[in-house]
């Protein structure tokens, strides 16, 4: 942890409800890395104020880099997440993408940057569990153990938009509607 002295406006405490394009004061980012001086930053890509900072360790000569996570492409999407980050990754020089398929829609996001894709391990921890997959012991947790079912689907994700999206492209890409 960081401690910031005599910072006029910062608080280490956050509200419950911060938003993503929440910011602090120009003076607060400033004091936090003049006392930090950091000889690089590595930032989320989800909130403007992750950009505030990024920005002011560039003007400093500050290397950054930014972490994406998330299995989609943020190029994608209109929802609040990825319309931040795609302003957000606008601020650093380097960023963290989890698989290759999205090297390109970030070079296209941010042209200077460096992207280097680092693996999720999310994604890779869920990829070992598939290959550990048995349907029988599936099936037999869910009560199947006489009939089995003629169709079962198993998605993985949240109950956001994106996830939203994804499911319905599930249903349609299958002809599962009649289910819904």
């Amino acid at each position: 942890l960081l401690e910031v002295k005599n910072c006029e406006g910062f608080s280490t405490k956050l509200p419950l409800k911060w938003k993503r394009n929440s910011i602090f004061p120009e003076e607060t980012v400033d004091c936090i890395i003049k006392s930090a001086d950091p000889k690089k930053l590595m930032i989320g890509l989800a909130s403007f104020l992750q950009a505030q900072f990024a920005q002011k360790a560039s003007e400093k000569n500050i290397e950054t880099i930014g972490f994406y996570d998330a299995f989609h492409n943020p190029s994608d999407l209109t929802n609040d997440f990825d319309i931040t980050v795609r302003e957000v990754v606008k601020s650093v020089n380097n960023i963290i993408v989890p698989y290759q398929a999205l090297r390109e829609s970030f070079q296209n996001l941010n042209s200077h940057a460096a992207i280097h894709v680092l693996g999720q391990p999310t994604y890779e921890t869920w990829m070992q569990d598939v290959e550990k997959y048995s349907p029988e012991n599936t099936l037999k947790k869910l009560g199947y153990t006489q009939q089995r079912p003629s169709q079962v689907i198993v998605f993985s994700g949240g109950y956001d938009d994106v996830y939203k999206k994804s499911f319905e492209n599930i249903l349609v890409k299958k002809s599962l509607n009649e289910f819904l």
